[in-house]
């Protein structure tokens, strides 16, 4: 595969992807691979709007090739909700890798953006407060029509229950991302028909004599009003150094910005290191060690005076 990937690069003047793993491997200008005959999931919805996003932006949306991965790592300024009354609801979502209770001042960040099979892409990201780290997760998938334009479905989540539709335009080089719809999609169980005699499924048919057979539900799709409206807003960063700014908000009516994250990152496609979601964990620092028991200081002799309650060598 990487021979046949290296011929077709070559044919087409690409440069070969350098072989270093980790974050900067390729993150120059004409430096990182790009799939050869495929679009990315971004560049089917735009179509010829593409070209008007920033060059940088073109590489972070455009497609990542067969064996690699996208990796970013930054700081948001940011992150969370200033709303104590949502903190129930947000964890609730926290433990399905959608949205987190907490909320802090630069937060590290990372993200690893993955194909996902034919116009898709499947992405995780990681917020690192002092305490713990959060966990976002997401595919983005094309939906294609007969005579309209093509679509794209975000589906967020562990088991991607919680279905977005978005509006993609092209704002001063920048990537503007607006969702339209809301939708509640839950995997339903196979109703079990074991037993039942003359129970099977034919082309999606239960209750036709024959043999036994699982129920074809494995879906549920609710939709939702649209009580929160997300906007992503993304652009190169003005110093023209590789960074990126992106700033994503979840606004409800009358209430304004119930969610927000916002800040700066650096990305670039490298070789997958391993197979499965690979995260990026933001390394903390390890915690100094304890002092042995003869180095820590004697406790001081109470005072004389019959003072209480205090410190030692304070008055009470």
């Amino acid at each position: 595969m990487k021979r046949g990937l290296d011929r077709e690069m070559d044919r087409a003047g690409l440069p070969k992807p350098k072989p270093e793993p980790g974050l900067g491997a390729g993150v120059g200008p004409g430096d990182e691979p790009r799939a050869v005959g495929s679009l990315s999931v971004s560049e089917a919805v735009l179509g010829d709007d593409f070209a008007r996003l920033d060059a940088q932006l073109q590489r972070y949306f455009g497609p990542i090739p067969a064996g690699h991965e996208g990796r970013g790592r930054g700081i948001y300024a940011w992150a969370g909700s200033r709303y104590r009354l949502l903190r129930p609801v947000l964890a609730w979502l926290a433990w399905r890798h959608i949205l987190f209770p907490e909320r802090g001042r630069d937060v590290p960040f990372t993200v690893v953006n993955r194909p996902d099979g034919p116009e898709a892409l499947s992405a995780r990201r990681e917020f690192e407060f002092s305490h713990v780290t959060r966990v976002m997760e997401d595919t983005m998938s094309v939906i294609r029509s007969p005579g309209a334009r093509p679509r794209l479905v975000d589906r967020l989540g562990r088991r991607r229950g919680l279905e977005v539709e978005l509006e993609l335009s092209v704002e001063d080089g920048g990537l503007r991302m607006r969702s339209t719809r809301l939708a509640l999609r839950l995997r339903m169980p196979h109703l079990p028909t074991r037993g039942v005699p003359g129970v099977r499924r034919v082309h999606g048919v239960r209750g036709v004599p024959g043999a036994d057979a699982a129920s074809p539900i494995r879906h549920l799709r609710i939709p939702l009003p649209r009580i929160v409206t997300m906007t992503l807003d993304e652009r190169a960063h003005p110093d023209g150094d590789g960074r990126q700014c992106v700033d994503v908000r979840l606004r409800a009516p009358v209430l304004g910005d119930v969610f927000r994250y916002l800040g700066e990152f650096e990305y670039g496609i490298v070789p997958v290191l391993a197979p499965g979601p690979v995260p990026l964990s933001v390394s903390a620092p390890e915690p100094e060690p304890l002092p042995k028991p003869e180095q820590l200081p004697k406790p001081e002799q109470p005072s004389r005076s019959g003072d209480s309650g205090g410190f030692p060598g304070t008055s009470a």
